[in-house]
């Protein structure tokens, strides 16, 4: 099921977060091949998930795999070690919940905030010793933001910029 984003979907790939729905695939696979129910998965077991998602490692390939993602050296691989390798980090909830705030405020619905929906976010903070930002400085935030210079922020950009500007 791809993530709800009003009708535009997240290109995943430029988001190393997972969705909770990208999550909640990578929990269904983790779990069919830690047939043993104790949280972990062997190096077999991840050739099987591998294998179920269409990929034809090697030997090597699983060896070099579990030497990088078994970061306790327990020749095991948790869920979060797991995802890892498939490029992604588990969401925390602070990251979940900018996904849900971006939906908030892309007013349009079009899975981009323009300079006017980014002016709204701040005009609407709503608190007396915060002061909204001047043209310059909303055209910074914008630059710094939108990385693909479309002039747009995308879900992407817009979480990124936040977790690269917090300590998330």
């Amino acid at each position: 099921m791809p993530p709800a984003n009003h009708g535009v979907p997240l290109d995943l790939d430029r988001l190393p977060v997972a969705t909770i729905e990208e999550t909640s695939l990578m929990q269904t696979l983790f779990d069919k091949f830690d047939r043993d129910g104790g949280g972990t998965i062997d190096v077999h077991e991840l050739g099987d998930a591998l294998r179920e998602m269409g990929k034809e490692p090697t030997p090597g390939d699983l060896a070099t795999l579990m030497k990088e993602a078994d970061r306790d050296g327990s020749g095991q691989l948790s869920f979060e070690e797991f995802c890892g390798i498939l490029g992604k980090k588990v969401a925390s909830a602070d990251v979940e919940v900018l996904l849900e705030a971006f939906k908030v405020f892309d007013k349009d619905g079009s899975g981009k905030l323009d300079r006017s929906e980014v002016f709204a976010i701040f005009q609407n903070l709503g608190t007396n010793s915060f002061r909204p930002p001047n043209n310059a400085e909303l055209n910074r935030l914008m630059t710094e933001a939108d990385v693909d210079g479309d002039g747009l922020i995308s879900c992407e950009e817009f979480v990124k910029s936040l977790v690269a500007t917090s300590t998330l």
